[in-house]
């Protein structure tokens, strides 16, 4: 018999050096794939130049109309930062460049941002505005009568700051038709009961703005504005006409309470009344008839009021009759305000919305982007605003900076001089205090150490515990724990560390009498001897050990 045993190697080598040749092969062959370049970052799309802060001269009449450089009109925005409440102007007749009439602020206020309101008078050349640092809407008496108020000529640049404080709230202050403004003031949640007070301030008196006599009412009255000869007012579910004595005229009945409270050139009020869970509507009281002119979503609807006298219904309503000519409907943002002469409304918001600065830059100016639609042309001017660049008057540009007067209201008054005489600006020692340890003394301070088991008084022969308040740099009096609970001065030790004591009544057992000077837990009262444990959820348990201890004292031979 053959053996194939041979054979079956040779096939086998040869199969392994086919199998490994293949291998190799397949190794060899496969080319190693060309480098890739490294990814670049997708190039980001040119980004789009700054919006220039006036309207090209070579577009403003397609934008703005032809009768541009003829037209009085005067766009007018709001900004906040945590340099001031800026109070920004565009002028039609300059293309709307836009220019910082007032940046208001105070000294001495640590703050992120000022907030507040503003509303131009009738003639467009004055704003009344109320601004403070937005953390006093965390206060409630900060926020009802807290914001410092200010009279800002728009044409001069020059600010009046008035010894008058106001509400935060959206409607304050309010303009109507003249150059008066109606300031409002809320008492808060703490009052025993509810109360308003109205300010009347003359933006032009004397070339300054005084502020009336305070009109002290009951209840809430919100949205007021100058109306005729007295103010307009919601109350509950009613317009009303407040009179120079205070005395209310229903004028007109709501569903809900009315607000944003406007006055035309026809001396009407529009209004907004909450007519269902989410509609609104906008009505209008004319010669003692109260009637509807539009409707809509109450959070999409809002009403702006043009200097002149024209009330502009902004955001989505549906106009349910024909408007009056003092009244229009434009269709435009909600937020919009109209210019003062009611041929152009503005819109306006923060240019750093989607990433707003960090760190040291949020106490930057922030500059703002401000759409304005010409409504005789249907277009829009997009600009940038940028707070301080371009002021109205450069000398009158520091006047927003100064204290406002409702700050140094006392600083006449002998008590306020003698108090700023004591003071020195260069000792942290509090010299006009009245208590005997002042504040800031390096010398005397109230010291309250904590002696063991959280005790202090007497050791058990009268001597003090080690820790007590006798420290020579306080210079008064010694502050002495015991001195709370001890009715008299203890008695004096005697050999043995035992007080000394009288012999004991006939008849009497001898109880375990407490230590008030070393028992001074709450809801325990030393009283004839014994210990009386009050009543009450302090009520702790007894300090038996203590007691154990004073008996064992006592049994001890003298």
């Amino acid at each position: 018999m053959r053996k194939l045993r041979p054979v079956r190697s040779g096939i086998a080598g040869l199969a392994a050096t086919a199998v490994l040749t293949g291998l190799i092969q397949t190794v060899a062959v496969a080319d190693e794939p060309a480098p890739q370049p490294a990814k670049q970052p997708p190039e980001k799309a040119a980004t789009a130049p700054p919006a220039p802060a006036a309207v090209p001269a070579e577009g403003r009449s397609r934008l703005l109309g032809k009768e541009w450089r003829a037209s009085a009109d005067r766009a007018w925005t709001t900004s906040s930062d945590a340099q001031g409440f800026h109070i920004l102007t565009a002028d039609k007749d300059d293309g709307y460049s836009w220019k910082t009439a007032a940046s208001l602020s105070e000294p001495g206020f640590d703050a992120d941002a000022w907030i507040g309101n503003a509303c131009v008078t009738a003639s467009g050349k004055h704003a009344v505005a109320v601004y403070a640092p937005r953390t006093f809407t965390n206060k409630p008496e900060l926020m009802t009568r807290g914001a410092f108020t200010a009279v800002v000529d728009l044409t001069t640049g020059k600010v009046t700051k008035l010894l008058l404080q106001s509400s935060l709230a959206y409607f304050s202050p309010g303009c109507g038709q003249g150059e008066a403004a109606v300031v409002s003031q809320f008492t808060d949640d703490s009052a025993k009961q509810s109360g308003t007070r109205l300010v009347t301030v003359d933006a032009q008196a004397g070339k300054a703005g005084k502020a009336g006599k305070p009109l002290s009412l009951k209840g809430q009255v919100t949205s007021a504005v100058p109306y005729r000869d007295g103010i307009a007012a919601a109350a509950g579910y009613q317009v009303v006409k407040i009179g120079a004595n205070g005395k209310r005229t229903p004028l007109a009945t709501t569903s809900g309470v009315p607000f944003q409270l406007r006055t035309d050139r026809d001396g009407c009020v529009v209004f907004l009344d909450r007519t269902g869970k989410d509609r609104g509507t906008v009505k209008r009281f004319h010669a003692g008839r109260t009637s509807a002119l539009a409707t809509g979503r109450l959070a999409d609807m809002d009403l702006s009021a043009s200097a002149a006298g024209t009330v502009f219904i902004t955001g989505k309503a549906k106009t349910s009759r024909t408007l009056p000519g003092a009244v229009k409907n434009p269709g435009v943002a909600k937020d919009a305000t109209a210019s003062t002469r009611g041929q152009a409304v503005i819109v306006s918001r923060w240019q750093d919305t989607k990433k707003p600065p960090q760190g040291a830059d949020a106490l930057s100016i922030r500059p703002v982007s401000t759409s304005i639609l010409t409504l005789a042309t249907g277009r829009t001017a997009k600009l940038t605003a940028s707070p301080g660049d371009i002021p109205v008057s450069d000398a009158r540009m520091p006047q927003g900076k100064n204290t406002s007067p409702a700050l140094t209201a006392g600083a006449g008054t002998p008590k306020a001089q003698r108090s700023a005489a004591a003071a020195s600006p260069n000792d942290p020692v509090e010299d006009e205090r009245t208590c005997a340890v002042p504040r800031g003394s390096v010398v005397k301070q109230a010291l309250q150490p904590t002696p063991p088991a959280g005790r202090v008084g007497r050791e058990p022969g009268g001597h003090r515990r080690p820790g007590h308040l006798d420290h020579p740099a306080l210079e008064l009096e010694r502050h002495r724990y015991e001195c709370l609970f001890a009715a008299g001065p203890v008695p004096a030790a005697r050999a043995g560390g035992r007080p000394e004591r009288g012999p004991r009544p006939p008849g009497r057992v001898a109880h375990p009498v407490p230590d008030p000077a070393r028992d001074h837990r709450p809801g325990i009262q030393h009283v004839a001897g014994r210990t009386n444990r009050g009543a009450g959820p302090d009520r702790q348990p007894a300090d038996r050990q203590l007691l154990r201890d004073q008996v064992r004292r006592r049994r001890q031979p003298g």
